[in-house]
């Protein structure tokens, strides 16, 4: 919620109550400093478990807002827990070095960008000309979710990109133990999902 409503250059609220009322507020302002201005804000954010296991909790949101603009704005994130610890897991909790190399060699496939042609080339936006894998990673009992959101890597015409690895497919990449079966109480909300 933070990353999402708060985007202001200012010291960080971390309340949801105070985020909802600073999110107000900036409406307001904007408002006042152009009286034509008639258009609402709104923010809206959903957040589920879609995975949980002895070692891995994993969280979904969906984040639909609008402030103006030609556009609102709307993105997943995903956010990974170790549950006996509350730390956050990251891609080298989650994978071995070897995954990001297999995911471009992938990702360049999709996209028709030869293997040794600047990734970029077909008009994406990788940081300094390399690919990473997205912080955006969403664990299900069966499947590896890779989500860029629009503008992570591409301009907004071209959307979202999203890469889906059966997580048996993918085996010797993760670090994670076998856990296929240990989120069966989520199975229904994951295929949900329709992944």
């Amino acid at each position: 919620m933070v990353n999402t409503i708060d985007y202001q250059d200012e010291e960080v609220v971390e309340d949801p109550e105070a985020l909802a009322t600073n999110f107000i507020e900036d409406y307001k302002e904007t408002a006042s400093e152009f009286s034509e201005y008639d258009l609402p804000w709104e923010a809206t954010i959903t957040g589920k478990v879609i995975y949980r296991s002895p070692s891995i909790i994993s969280v979904k949101f969906d984040t639909d807002m609008f402030t103006g603009g030609a556009h609102g704005y709307r993105s997943t994130n995903y956010l990974n827990f170790n549950p006996a610890n509350g730390t956050s897991l990251g891609i080298n909790d989650l994978f071995n070095a070897e995954f990001s190399a297999f995911v471009e060699k992938d990702f360049r496939k999709k996209q028709s960008i030869e293997q040794g042609e600047n990734i970029n080339s077909t008009g994406m936006f990788f940081e300094n000309d390399e690919f990473h894998l997205p912080t955006n990673i969403g664990i299900t009992s069966s499947h590896i979710i890779l989500h860029y959101n629009t503008y992570d890597i591409a301009p907004y015409s071209e959307g979202n990109f999203i890469m889906t690895y059966p997580k048996e497919e993918i085996t010797q990449y993760l670090k994670m133990k076998d856990e296929t079966h240990a989120g069966d109480e989520l199975k229904s909300a994951v295929n949900s999902e329709q992944l």
